[in-house]
């Protein structure tokens, strides 16, 4: 996990580049590719966006390196 963090902070990764330094909050781990897949598909829409902002509002304005607790995910 570390090292994908370092890509975009190095600015390796195109979709983050011009939005570094890209700070870590959390993850969500899912036991099938199928659920994640869903997930992110999810917090891409609107209404996804809107339900992190609501729920990570606090760890969006931490300071680099800061990590906030992450609400726990759903369990498989």
């Amino acid at each position: 996990m570390k090292y994908r963090i370092q890509e975009h902070n190095q600015g390796r990764v195109k979709a983050t580049k011009d939005y570094r330094p890209i700070k870590f909050i959390g993850y969500e781990a899912y036991c099938c590719k199928s659920d994640a897949q869903r997930r992110e598909r999810f917090l891409k829409t609107t209404e996804g966006k809107r339900l992190l902002r609501q729920q990570y509002k606090d760890a969006i304005n931490l300071k680099y390196g800061e990590v906030a607790e992450w609400p726990k995910a759903g369990v498989c």
